[in-house]
């Protein structure tokens, strides 16, 4: 896994996300950096630039976003990630989230993880019906707490990426029929190489799953 993996097309050429991965990367690779100094400090940065591109690219909507806080529609689907991200999420939230708290996410990571493996054995290798399969089954993420994120902060990029136009109400029906969508595929597709690349340099995986699996995976 290389530099040459993360895409460079117009859209990312002045982008504070684009232009952060690669400084980052480049920097990695002349310097052994702790991934402990990682996490800690560069990532939190990335994710910053990530967000204000995103905003950036919010502006541009044809309509106002229409997501707010307290909309937890989108808190109820598989959410797909890639484990250096996963790795983030584990270590923000051990440093941020009580002791009980981290209880509780942690046996709820279990349940879900569990409903999870059922979907996967009713429908193998077919990951876009193991995702209906939990959307109709309204599980809630495990970091989901009387309708707000516990770990909003350093949430993950999927989550900051979907947003809509249209009226948030129409995100709670279960066919998605009018739901007026406002997403950047080439910023997700960017994000996702830089978090593989990261993935494989620092995890020695690049091997992507949903956020549950990951981080259970980690030791969460």
């Amino acid at each position: 896994m290389s530099l040459k993996t993360i895409p460079k097309s117009p859209v990312y050429q002045s982008n504070p996300c684009y232009d952060y991965a690669i400084r980052l990367s480049k920097k990695i690779l002349q310097q052994k950096i702790p991934l402990n100094d990682v996490l800690e400090q560069y990532y939190p940065e990335y994710y910053a630039k990530l967000q204000e591109t995103i905003d950036s690219f919010n502006q541009q909507s044809p309509q106002p976003i229409a997501c707010k806080k307290q909309c937890d529609a989108c808190c109820h689907y598989m959410v797909a990630s890639v484990p250096m991200e996963a790795k983030y999420i584990q270590y923000s939230a051990k440093n941020h989230l009580s002791a009980k708290e981290l209880k509780i996410v942690s046996r709820k990571l279990r349940q879900v993880r569990s409903k999870e493996r059922e979907f996967e054995k009713q429908s193998p290798n077919n990951i876009v019906r193991q995702a209906q399969l939990y959307r109709l089954s309204k599980i809630p993420c495990p970091f989901l707490k009387d309708k707000t994120c516990m770990i909003y902060h350093y949430r993950p990029m999927i989550c900051r990426y979907h947003n809509v136009t249209g009226s948030p109400e129409n995100c709670y029906h279960p066919a998605l029929n009018n739901v007026q969508a406002w997403q950047h595929p080439q910023l997700m597709e960017s994000d996702v190489n830089f978090q593989k690349f990261m993935s494989h340099h620092y995890l020695n995986t690049s091997t992507s799953g949903t956020l549950n699996q990951l981080l259970l995976d980690h030791g969460f």
